[in-house]
């Protein structure tokens, strides 16, 4: 999608492993910025977007999950139960909320780039 291409001159981190911040220049490039608030969307919300999020919140950042902005796909359980998307994501964005971030949907995100909101309700005990 044409949308989701980056802008001339964006930065473009390009990762291995789940984490965006293992092997990659992401958090030098942040720091470098000072940028400590980050808000994070992507694919396969219980893999790569969870890894990331967590290490996020663990290493300080004010962290903000777009729930709505992530998704996966369906799971087969040790016991070969098959998990559907839905549940999935659902329990992914459960055990991150509060913990390692906060999560928020699309409007509440499109909010932030407008104004600080001193009332939005953080909660974030990782830190």
């Amino acid at each position: 999608m044409d949308e989701l291409l980056p802008n001339p001159g964006e930065l473009i981190i390009w990762k291995d492993v789940n984490s965006s911040f293992i092997g990659t220049t992401l958090e030098l490039e942040l720091r470098r910025r000072g940028i400590t608030r980050l808000v994070i969307t992507g694919f396969f919300t219980n893999y790569c977007v969870e890894t990331t999020v967590r290490m996020a919140g663990n290493m300080g950042y004010d962290t903000y999950l777009m729930h709505d902005g992530c998704a996966t796909t369906n799971q087969i359980g040790i016991d070969g139960v098959d998990h559907d998307p839905e549940t999935i994501h659902s329990l992914s964005i459960t055990s991150m909320n509060g913990e390692f971030c906060t999560t928020l949907d699309h409007n509440q995100v499109l909010g932030l780039l407008e104004v600080d909101n001193a009332n939005l309700n953080r909660i974030q005990r990782n830190e």
